[in-house]
């Protein structure tokens, strides 16, 4: 069981750099920020849209239909915390493996990836 959580973490590091991931930024310096805390955070590893990503999450490319900005900047901190509280979030997060860690990034670093995964399309 260690050596496939070490696998998944070493693909974890591994598939932003190789998939490449979401939304043009059209040289915008806040789109470029939050497609790259996309990237460092590994989120393309286990979330599918813009025709890349994973399995082992949700797909993106609809989350404008469940979340606004400000919603979905808190869930990126703290994950668990909405999941517990929600029906719908509860049912999503039992159709995958592992529950979504957080993410210890300031607020205005949270909007940013919020802004970018409200930005996403398909998940083609």
């Amino acid at each position: 069981m260690a050596a496939l959580r070490d696998l998944e973490c070493s693909w974890a590091l591994l598939l932003p750099a190789l998939l490449g991931c979401g939304a043009a930024d059209d040289g915008d310096p806040a789109a470029s920020q939050g497609r790259q805390l996309f990237s460092r955070y590994g989120c393309v590893t286990c979330h599918r849209a813009d025709g890349r990503g994973g399995p082992m999450g949700p797909p993106l490319s609809r989350a404008g239909d469940h979340w606004t900005r400000e919603d979905l900047a808190e869930f990126i901190s703290e994950p668990s915390r909405f999941v517990e509280g929600d029906a719908r979030l509860r049912t999503v997060a039992a159709a995958y493996r592992a529950p979504m860690p957080g993410v210890t990034l300031d607020l205005e670093q949270r909007l940013l990836l919020a802004d970018h995964v409200l930005g996403l399309r398909s998940d083609g």
